[in-house]
């Protein structure tokens, strides 16, 4: 190796110690690579049942992003709607464009109070001639919706329970 490069390795080591120094960690992780720490108020956060398959997935995101210890502090019901609008129709009055519009409204139970936010996110897809094509771009933009509102939800109640718990 020519002496160039072991200059470029020792500085690319040295900014890797650095970084590691800087006392960076993760805003909702602990620095044990673990998703949530141990004591993270999301643990304590129930998430009930949603009806219907749509609420199956948004909740399925809800409880990977939360990683309920099942103590059951908090209970989270959510009432969601998904809606689909036509956008975009061709001379022959056929939709080419259409937009999922998913609003979730969010109820977090503690003792006796409550809690209630909403959140709203919209995805669009392409309609084409095959009708499968059309499903699955239409479970695509619904699925990316849910995923947005979850991971809205887990920022929201994060930062609603650090401020409750006084952290």
């Amino acid at each position: 190796m020519k002496p160039a490069g072991y200059r470029l390795v020792g500085t690319a080591l040295a900014l890797l110690g650095l970084l590691a120094a800087c006392g960076f960690q993760p805003l909702y992780g602990s620095k044990s690579g673990t998703i949530l720490a141990p004591d993270s108020p999301l643990n304590r956060v129930n998430i009930a049942l949603i009806e219907d398959r749509e609420g199956q997935i948004l909740r399925n995101y809800l409880i990977d992003r939360f990683q309920p210890d099942g103590s059951g502090r908090y209970v989270l019901v959510t009432s969601l709607t998904v809606v689909e609008e036509d956008l975009g129709v061709a001379e022959d009055s056929t939709t080419t464009r259409s937009r999922i519009v998913v609003n979730a409204g969010f109820s977090l139970t503690y003792g006796e109070n409550t809690h209630e936010f909403t959140a709203r996110s919209a995805g669009s897809f392409s309609t084409v001639q095959s009708d499968y094509g059309t499903l699955v771009a239409r479970q695509n933009a619904t699925e990316r919706s849910l995923r947005d509102i979850a991971d809205e939800a887990k920022v929201r109640i994060g930062a609603f329970l650090r401020r409750l718990e006084g952290g």
